[in-house]
């Protein structure tokens, strides 16, 4: 049976703090983790990046999947790795 605390949302982060240290300990392993009661997207991305769990890479910010793969940035220029 799957529980919500498989898959926590804001609700977790800002309520359970017991709970959120156990993520942060490794003892829990959300599948997926929502940051659902959080106010706007900027305090989304901050709490996402404080508990590790922030995957996009700036360089993709933006950017087309093509644009990424040919090595460019925003601006359409080849952007240096």
């Amino acid at each position: 049976e799957r529980t919500t605390e498989e898959f926590p949302g804001g609700f977790h982060y800002h309520r359970r703090k017991n709970f959120m240290k156990e993520i942060v300990q490794g003892k829990r392993q959300p599948y997926i983790f929502h940051m659902s009661w959080t106010t706007n997207k900027d305090n989304k991305l901050k709490f996402f990046q404080q508990l590790g769990e922030w995957y996009v890479k700036h360089d993709c910010i933006g950017n087309t999947v093509e644009d990424i793969l040919a090595g460019k940035d925003s601006s359409n220029q080849m952007s240096i790795r």
